[in-house]
């Protein structure tokens, strides 16, 4: 954990999907809450704090009937394969702007919403 490493916690980023979110765009937080996310609230749960940095990966809604745990923990569609890569490589440029510059300006990197090229 970070606490044995001593880490400050404003060093660490989190990267998550986040249902919320549509698919394709993200969002980088600097604190929050589980809200409900298993994944976070066993990080919170080692780290002692919420008071962590977290760059959040849309993957949209789940299809209607459609359990939520099948579809976190699912495939994802042939198009949404497509167009992974590329939500994948922005997350990528977030976190090497929050690691070389500052988390202000990796916020504006991270927290543009996708064009409707980006969507489609």
């Amino acid at each position: 954990s970070s606490r044995v490493m001593k880490i400050p916690t404003k060093q660490l980023l989190v990267a998550m999907d986040d249902t919320t979110i549509p698919f394709r765009e993200m969002k980088l937080k600097l604190r929050g809450s589980a809200a409900g996310h298993n994944g976070l609230k066993h990080i919170e749960s080692c780290l002692k704090t919420s008071d962590y940095p977290r760059l959040k990966l849309g993957i949209g809604q789940p299809p209607p009937g459609t359990p939520m745990p099948d579809f976190v923990l699912g495939h994802f569609s042939k198009t949404d394969q497509r167009a992974l890569p590329e939500l994948l490589d922005r997350g990528c440029d977030a976190l090497q702007v929050f690691l070389t510059e500052s988390s202000d300006v990796a916020m504006n990197v991270a927290n543009v919403r996708a064009s409707p090229t980006q969507l489609s």
